[in-house]
């Protein structure tokens, strides 16, 4: 009996050793693998560096020279503006309050997204931000005055390196890559100035959002025919004057514009805007939000008169809430002179000030190509009956696309907007492809918006007409011209 118990325990002992041995051999002698989830990271830990400046790891290969690892780096980058853009408005719709210091690093890079002229990235954003705060601490606050834009402005050319006006630079990044601006550009970086100024004194000075908040809302936009200009609300009893300061000349002058009822009985065509609105409208227009552009929007405007959408590209760049057509010389100008080349435009007129008052001085028009004349020009351009109507059927589409989606009006087309309209599901591809049909649409564009503005005027009476109609009557327009030309 104790044999056969011998027997049965050295048999399974065996069967024991041999499985120990096999499982050994199998798993690298005995030594515990690591799961796949734990070797991959610790090679990671091993070959993974981080770079301080651009993010960039030494594990990350960049495939051969084809770029995705900065791409996913660019994504990464989009994705924690998008999270800073939720944020702000967030902080704006539960508190009331527009946080400067989110607004300017937003706008910052939302330029820099639809940017052509140079190469911008995260740390030149960082960098730019950090100029436009250094110009807005120059600026000494007194509760007595309001005028904290002309400080912004003096700050700005006594410190800052304009040195030279340029219509196409249309950008505030025009400012810190080829010290130029214009009018839009130039504004847009008074006003940051002015608006991280009054910021910085609510986070030293202030414990009520409300008191911010009262300054804040006092800075304005004032548009008029093919111009912009930054200024703000002086308030005495319960009526505001609008005083407004000209970015593009090196003075100290500002310019009362007077009541809303007295701009009224002036007949004067102008838009003014609360500046935070505009610039966060423009934000909610990037980011493709747009319940916000509506509700923004409506909210910057606060007064207007006798606008007239000429739908001519003008000076103003890349506004929705600019209008109107001037016609400034090509090129690099003097910053001194820049208030003065556009004689015919009364808010282009150089201000100077006179025994306390300021006064304008005018000169003689210079002259402009009439509509006759550019429309002439635009129906000459050598392209086939085929390719027109075409363009014509793209351009009514757009029109009506741009009002179905809420995106943001313009009143012009160029190049640059019919490239972006990408990013917000509109093929303009047919027309990219050939430099004729580009001046082609954009012509007609003009064309078809003075056409609508004056028939409008001629059926009501009124010269003022709403973005949405205004584009829907130039849809109308295109496709009739279109059928026109034949099949």
């Amino acid at each position: 009996m104790f044999m056969c118990f011998s027997g049965v325990f050295l048999r399974k002992l065996l069967i024991f050793i041999i499985t120990v041995c096999v499982l050994a051999g199998l798993t690298g002698c005995g030594h515990i693998q690591p799961s796949p989830k734990t070797q991959i990271d610790e090679l990671k830990a091993d070959n993974i560096v981080k770079d301080g400046l651009t993010g960039r790891r030494s594990g990350d290969d960049d495939d051969e020279g084809t770029g995705k690892s900065a791409d996913r780096t660019e994504v990464e980058f989009a994705a924690l503006m998008q999270k800073k853009y939720d944020r702000f408005a967030e902080k704006w719709e539960d508190y009331g309050i527009v946080d400067v210091e989110l607004l300017v690093e937003l706008f910052l890079y939302s330029q820099s997204k639809i940017y052509n002229r140079g190469a911008v990235g995260p740390e030149d954003i960082k960098k730019y931000y950090n100029e436009l705060k250094s110009l807005s601490k120059n600026i000494q606050f007194v509760d007595s005055n309001k005028n904290i834009v002309k400080k912004a402005k003096t700050a700005l050319y006594k410190n800052g390196h304009v040195e030279s006006y340029n219509k196409q630079k249309d950008s505030v990044l025009d400012y810190f890559l080829h010290s130029s601006i214009q009018c839009s550009s130039g504004s847009r970086i008074v006003m940051l100035i002015s608006m991280l100024s009054q910021w910085n004194r609510f986070n030293n000075q202030y414990n009520n959002r409300a008191d911010f908040m009262k300054y804040c809302k006092d800075n304005v936009f004032v548009y008029r025919k093919g111009h912009v200009q930054p200024g703000w609300l002086h308030r005495h009893i319960n009526i505001d004057d609008v005083i407004v300061v000209e970015s593009t000349e090196n003075n100290n002058a500002e310019l009362n514009l007077g009541t809303f009822e007295e701009m009224t009985k002036k007949r004067m065509s102008v838009r003014v805007c609360r500046a935070d609105y505009v610039l966060m409208t423009h934000l909610a227009q990037y980011f493709n939000d747009r319940i916000r552009i509506r509700i923004w929007k409506k909210e910057a405007v606060l007064f207007e008169n006798k606008i007239v959408h000429t739908a001519v590209q003008s000076s103003i760049g890349n506004d929705m809430f600019g209008f109107g057509y001037t016609n400034v010389p090509e090129g690099d100008l003097e910053i001194k002179s820049a208030g003065r080349v556009q004689s015919d435009n009364p808010s282009f007129l150089p201000v100077k000030e006179y025994e306390g008052e300021p006064i304008i001085k005018r000169k003689k028009k210079r002259g402009i190509i009439s509509a006759e004349e550019f429309e002439r020009k635009i129906l000459r351009i050598p392209l086939s009956s085929g390719e027109k109507r075409k363009c014509l059927s793209l351009l009514s589409s757009y029109l009506r696309y741009v009002n179905e989606n809420h995106i943001q009006h313009l009143s012009y087309l160029n190049k640059e907007v019919i490239e972006q309209m990408g990013r917000f599901g509109f093929d303009f591809s047919y027309v990219l492809n050939n430099d004729r049909r580009i001046e082609y649409v954009c012509g007609m564009f003009s064309i078809f918006g003075q056409s609508a503005t004056k028939k409008e005027e001629k059926t009501t009476g009124n010269s003022s007409i709403s973005w949405d109609k205004l584009y829907d009557l130039m849809a109308v327009d295109a496709d009739d011209y279109r059928s026109s030309l034949g099949w």
